[in-house]
């Protein structure tokens, strides 16, 4: 049933919202979405807000399709910002280029943040790496099977349980092209 740039979707007690993001309506600050539930037209323009945020890093086809059913989908205002979690790994935290400074990822990053979280960053990205350390202290430094060098962050993991995590993460593989 379209009700223009709302639609509801499925049918009976399944049924859902889903919004077309870059609409000229008012969006929740903070709205958490399951991967199986967002709209396509909501992950097409997530996948282009994240993909400037991480230029020249260009997500893989089908990267929302690929998630978990029950990964967590955590946008600011509609696509400002999205947090993505699957279980406790934090795959991405990105925010539109044009608003990073203002809080932000910050306020994404409390709304998800919890004991056992953890993500990987590449080494290459110093400022938001120093960022990382300020919330999970010293990071784990391992290459992932694709020859990406990452820092791994987690919150309140013994060095052990952090080690293990590095490990899992190593062996994902990245969430954008290579060139």
């Amino acid at each position: 049933m379209s009700q223009g740039l709302v639609d509801l979707v499925g049918d009976g007690p399944s049924q859902t919202r889903a919004v077309h993001v870059g609409s000229n309506i008012s969006f929740p600050r903070i709205e958490r979405v399951r991967a199986d539930r967002i709209y396509q037209a909501n992950a097409s323009h997530l996948a282009d807000m994240i993909n400037r945020a991480f230029t020249p890093d260009v997500l893989v086809d089908g990267y929302f399709k690929s998630l978990e059913p029950g990964t967590q989908i955590t946008m600011y205002r509609g696509s400002q910002g999205v947090a993505i979690v699957s279980g406790k790994y934090l795959d991405i935290i990105a925010v539109d280029p044009q608003l990073q400074g203002k809080g932000i990822g910050k306020e994404l990053m409390e709304s998800i943040l919890r004991d056992g979280l953890h993500w990987r960053s590449k080494t290459s990205r110093p400022q938001v790496n120093k960022w990382y350390e300020s919330l999970a202290g010293p990071p784990v430094v391992f290459t992932s099977e694709d020859g990406i060098e990452y820092n791994g962050y987690g919150v309140r993991l013994s060095e052990r349980q952090m080690l293990n995590r590095a490990m899992t993460m190593a062996q994902k593989p990245s969430n954008y092209k290579q060139p």
